[in-house]
């Protein structure tokens, strides 16, 4: 538990605890121990969205990247598709003369 960072609403919590301890403190360990395991269940499912969002993230980001390389594509594509067509106008143009 030395690692585990407590927030705001863990400071009421471990208040409260505090304020049912019995007389031999069996009661505090108890709930200590069990709140102490729900908050490292929190951290630990904070950490998993952090993780989820950052790959999302990072597939939009990939997908923006996608999208610019395909709209160059297609614009070389065309300009390429021009050019084949002047060439090809050209040569049947030749062989008429």
């Amino acid at each position: 538990m030395a690692g585990l960072k407590v927030g705001g609403g863990a400071t009421s919590l471990i208040s409260d605890l505090l304020g049912k301890v019995s007389s031999d403190g069996s009661q505090l360990n108890t709930e200590l121990g069990s709140s102490a395991t729900k908050l490292q269940s929190s951290a630990d499912g904070n950490d998993f969205m952090s993780q989820m969002q950052a790959i999302q993230g990072q597939m939009q980001q990939d997908s923006v990247d996608k999208a610019k390389l395909d709209a160059q594509n297609s614009k070389i594509k065309g300009i390429a598709d021009s050019a084949a067509q002047a060439g090809s106008a050209a040569s049947q143009v030749k062989i008429q003369y």
